[in-house]
């Protein structure tokens, strides 16, 4: 996952004051996955029915059991960043 310029996500949402989408060539879900907990709102990722098709897209494409995996890894990111936001707030106050 080199060259995704994930540390644009923050660039652009603080440059633009607006909601910031990753469109994802990469294969596997955790670029993906670290777009969205670095603050993108929305994945843009090819779907495939076969890796071994022809064609340009097929090879870093998901199947049906990454995009499984994919959802399942935001859902596990999202909760463990509410998680922490709670456990930092936790901390703030008992430090008063």
């Amino acid at each position: 996952a080199e060259n995704v310029n994930l540390e644009k996500i923050k660039t652009l949402q603080d440059r633009y004051k607006v909601s910031v989408g990753f469109s994802d060539h990469t294969q596997g879900w955790e670029s993906a996955v670290q777009a969205v907990t670095l603050g993108a709102r929305v994945v843009e990722k090819h779907f495939t029915l076969d890796k071994n098709l022809p064609g340009p897209d097929h090879w870093f494409s998901s199947d049906y059991q990454e995009f499984k995996d994919l959802v399942n890894q935001i859902i596990i990111a999202d909760i463990a960043l509410i998680e922490s936001s709670r456990f930092i707030k936790v901390l703030h106050r008992s430090s008063r």
